[in-house]
C-alpha cells in the first residue's frame, strides 16, 4: 500500500469488497489483504454498559446503606451483570475484527487486531463460512475464517462481493463454500 499526496492509503491490488464494514483486496494473486471494522457497535456498547455501571454503584450504595429498599439494590445488581456480560461479549467480538493478511505463498495468516499481532498457519483447518441468513435477498452477510478456536471477519457484503472473495480462497485450496 502507498500513500497518496494528501495523506491517505492508496490501494495497490484489485478491490474485492469495499463498504463502511471494511475492504477486501487482492493485492497480489497469492496475497489478499482483509481489513473490518467492528468499533460502531462496541462503542455503543462501552457507553452503555458505562452508564450501567455508574448507576449500579450509586444504586448498589444507596442500597447497603439502607437508604434505599433491598429490592431496588437487586435490580441494581443484575444491570451490574448484564454489563459485564455485554462487555465481555462486545471484548470478544472486537478480536474478531482487525487486519488480515493471508499470504498463500508462505501459507499463513498474519493477523493485526485489538488482541495483538500474530500468525497462524494457513493449512487444512482454516475453514471458510458465510453466516446464515433464512432471509431472502441481497443483503449483506460476514464472511468468516475459522481455525481452531480462532474466528475472523474477513468481509460483509452481498452475495455477489463475497463470491469473488470466496473464487479467491477456493483457487488457493481454502475449504470454502460457493459463492
Amino acid at each position: 500500500m502507498s500513500a497518496t499526496s494528501d495523506g491517505s492509503e492508496a490501494s495497490d491490488g484489485r478491490v474485492l469488497v469495499d463498504n463502511v464494514d471494511g475492504t477486501t483486496r487482492l493485492e497480489s494473486e497469492l496475497r489478499l489483504v482483509c481489513r473490518t471494522d467492528g468499533s460502531a457497535m462496541d462503542h455503543v456498547i462501552g457507553r452503555i454498559t458505562l452508564f450501567a455501571f455508574v448507576a449500579s454503584a450509586i444504586v448498589g450504595t444507596l442500597a447497603l446503606s439502607r437508604v434505599a429498599p433491598l429490592p431496588i439494590g437487586i435490580i441494581a445488581m443484575t444491570w451490574l451483570i448484564g454489563a459485564i456480560v455485554a462487555r465481555g461479549w462486545s471484548t470478544r467480538r472486537l478480536g474478531e475484527h482487525g487486519r488480515f493478511s493471508l499470504d498463500f505463498d508462505r501459507r499463513i495468516i498474519e493477523i493485526d487486531n485489538p488482541n495483538g499481532k500474530w500468525e497462524q498457519p494457513l493449512d487444512s483447518d482454516v475453514i471458510v463460512e458465510v453466516t446464515d441468513d433464512d432471509t431472502p435477498g441481497e443483503h449483506a452477510r460476514w464472511l468468516l475464517l475459522k481455525r481452531r478456536g480462532v474466528m475472523l471477519r474477513l468481509a460483509r457484503g452481498t452475495p455477489e462481493e463475497l463470491g469473488r472473495v470466496l473464487y479467491v480462497l477456493r483457487k488457493q485450496g481454502i475449504k470454502a463454500p460457493l459463492g
